[in-house]
């Protein structure tokens, strides 16, 4: 695949919006982020630039670097302009946007306030990025955060040019940098790890750069990616508006992963443990923290990660806490029901009955030791809404109302960081057209 980045409205005659995939034929491939769609402005405002110099892809990742602005008008006429930022950062994937978020869009790194980013090059201490005169900064490849160490001798905001042409325009790595070794099924190998500073040319217009340099072309060693990512213990929630049986609780393991001054981490290894038994190898190609599986209920579960950077560092193993999922079905002494509700018997049901009720105002309430708790009800026409309390604190209201009938769905998940006694709550809020809501079961990780 090719993509293709920069300012225009279609390719062959398809919309595509300044960005556009393209398979070997040079056909429109079918992912289509829209940039001007994706670019956070403000509500009353719209896009005033976007322009895009520079790409790199970093895994799951494609980063864009350029101008991009946003106009806002006054309310007495006339307008003002604000820059948006000068890197953009999208799912390969999905296509959404991962940064700037809006909180942090203007900007998320310490660059003067019409920057603009010419050329990207990946390397092991991180993501070298050419701003123009502010010169070469460098950011955490995996989180994308500026980093100040890294880019101190390279990069300075208050650095004027003596001619309006100056400035960093051009990066390269004049070797390549060394990549994980592939890996097959569920084989966890790694890669080499980089044992040389490597090369970076900048390349620009430099009459002076701070006493340092001189000439048009300034070559700069980085600092080798030596130090291996670290992770955080993975923990497991659960995976709301999926289907449980009674053998399978849907769930998702998360953790987060950094590689601080490095290359970035290229990938993730997942391990299971059942019972207290050996460790299994899940995934050892996760581009991202998370994996989605379904859970026995009454076997014990532990799960652990690592990562992998782009330089070919192996993080260390880290463990999350041991836990079991149990289904509680409604007739469970420890869950008690307001006047009023009624057993329905249905085979689509967990165990073959549920309680229900279509009385706005009604209650259910389920006492229980554990660190994660979720609710299995019915969606359809006829279901209402339900606000949920935990250990007497609203927390959401959940609306079952869906156009065709599902059975057994986890319409709810809430966790905490270690096990303990809490009290989950849900009280039916109508609306008076649609009042109907089902207990079928509460799922629980002790």
């Amino acid at each position: 695949r090719l993509i293709v980045a920069g300012s225009f409205g279609s390719i062959d005659g398809t919309p595509r919006r300044g960005l556009a995939m393209l398979a070997a034929d040079g056909s429109v491939a079918p992912w289509n982020p829209d940039l001007y769609g994706l670019v956070p402005i403000a509500p009353d405002g719209g896009l005033f630039d976007l322009t895009t110099h520079a790409i790199q892809i970093l895994g799951d990742r494609v980063v864009l670097g350029g101008s991009y602005a946003a106009i806002t008008p006054y309310p007495s006429g006339g307008f003002h302009i604000d820059p948006i930022s000068s890197l953009l950062v999208i799912s390969s994937t999905s296509g959404a946007l991962v940064r700037p978020t809006e909180a942090d869009r203007n900007p998320w790194y310490p660059v003067g306030s019409w920057e603009a980013v010419w050329a990207l090059a990946h390397t092991d201490a991180g993501l070298a990025a050419a701003f123009g005169q502010p010169g070469m900064a460098l950011f955490d490849a995996t989180t994308f955060d500026f980093d100040a160490t890294a880019s101190a001798p390279f990069f300075d905001v208050s650095w004027l040019a003596t001619t309006t042409d100056a400035g960093v325009f051009a990066l390269a790595v004049p070797y390549a940098s060394p990549s994980p070794a592939g890996v097959s099924g569920a084989t966890d190998s790694v890669g080499p790890q980089a044992d040389a500073p490597q090369k970076l040319v900048l390349a620009g217009v430099i009459p002076r750069w701070k006493n340092r340099v001189a000439g048009n072309v300034v070559r700069a060693t980085v600092g080798a990616d030596t130090v291996a990512p670290v992770v955080t213990a993975p923990r497991v929630v659960l995976a709301t508006i999926r289907t449980v049986a009674s053998n399978a609780v849907p769930s998702r393991v998360v953790w987060t992963g950094a590689d601080a001054h490095g290359s970035g981490v290229a990938r993730y290894v997942l391990q299971r443990s059942t019972n207290g038994g050996a460790w299994v190898t899940l995934s050892s190609t996760l581009k991202s923290p998370s994996m989605e599986l379904t859970l026995t209920p009454g076997v014990s579960y532990r799960f652990r990660a690592r990562a992998v950077d782009y330089a070919g560092n192996v993080g260390g193993y880290v463990t999350g806490a041991s836990f079991t999922p149990q289904i509680v079905q409604q007739t469970s002494t420890a869950i008690r029901f307001s006047t009023g509700w009624s057993t329905v018997s249905n085979p689509s049901y967990l165990g073959g009955t549920a309680k229900g009720r279509s009385v706005i105002g009604a209650a259910a309430s389920y006492r229980f030791t554990g660190r994660s708790v979720g609710l299995v009800s019915g969606l359809g026409p006829s279901r209402g809404r339900i606000k949920i309390f935990i250990d007497g604190t609203y927390v959401r209201t959940v609306d079952l109302y869906s156009a065709t009938t599902r059975y057994r769905a986890l319409v709810f998940g809430w966790g905490w960081s270690s096990s303990g006694t809490h009290t989950i709550r849900i009280v039916l809020a109508g609306p008076s057209t649609r009042p109907r809501v089902d207990v079928d079961a509460f799922v629980v990780f002790r």
